[in-house]
């Protein structure tokens, strides 16, 4: 090295030196940044990693895309209502890598299915029903399978079908809290009448119950209804 190169270096040092930590500084957080990239898209690709598996229950087969990893996840993502003396197969600790189908079956004390509910009763448009619990102060709202409730149109994949798999059908289908009302089950709306519990929806929480209609615009118009009592009955239609 000779003498002017050597006397530039000492006059320069310092500011080759803080060119030198960018430089490092910078790699660094690329290589970092690259890392929580992978680490994000590693995590999103298990959030999205979906299991299929059948569940039979209540005399409906739901085919189901979980990402639980157990029979016991997938019947508490259903939010399903187990008794006491209920069966569950395979067990509940099951894999599901082991397993795509899953059955439920109620059992019987004293002749009376378990899951029918209580000894309470009611009777509704000519109907004597037992119920389970009731709700005395549900909230109403109305959904169509239209885009502006779904985001779907006809054409679409899974248009018109509900969480549990059955098709939306006026004056039958309801989305409900699983956590609320177990999905299956039947129940009695003041003013509306008999509606089974098939579908769930983002906005259906707690106590408040989605009615679908074919109807659209009577959907789109059917506001927020408050105060409304609903009789949770159980998995069998009262009136048949």
């Amino acid at each position: 090295m000779d003498r002017k190169t050597w006397d530039f270096l000492k006059v320069n040092h310092q500011w080759f030196l803080l060119f030198a930590a960018i430089c490092m500084f910078g790699s660094l957080l690329a290589f970092t940044m690259t890392e929580v990239e992978n680490v994000e898209l590693s995590d999103y690709m298990i959030a999205e990693a979906k299991n299929v598996v059948t569940v039979a229950v209540d005399g409906i087969e739901l085919e189901v895309q979980t990402s639980s990893n157990t029979v016991a996840g997938v019947i508490k993502e259903l939010g399903l209502y187990i008794g006491e003396n209920d069966k569950i197969y395979p067990a509940q600790d099951t894999m599901l890598t082991d397993v795509n189908f899953i059955e439920v079956l109620r059992t019987t004390k004293k002749n009376q299915v378990i899951a029918m509910g209580g000894e309470e009763l009611a009777t509704r448009e000519g109907i004597t029903f037992s119920y389970e619990k009731v709700i005395e102060d549900a909230e109403l709202t109305a959904y169509s399978a239209g885009y502006e409730h779904t985001g779907k149109n006809p054409g679409d994949r899974w248009y018109g079908v509900t969480f549990t798999g059955t098709t939306v059908e006026d004056g039958r289908t309801v989305a409900v809290d699983p956590k609320v009302i177990p999905l299956g089950w039947w129940m009695y709306i003041e003013g509306i009448g008999f509606r089974k519990a098939e579908d769930t929806g983002s906005a259906v929480k707690n106590k408040r119950v989605d009615i679908y209609y074919d109807d659209n615009d009577f959907a789109l118009q059917f506001g927020l209804k408050r105060n409304v009592m609903i009789y949770v009955i159980g998995p069998n239609d009262p009136r048949r």
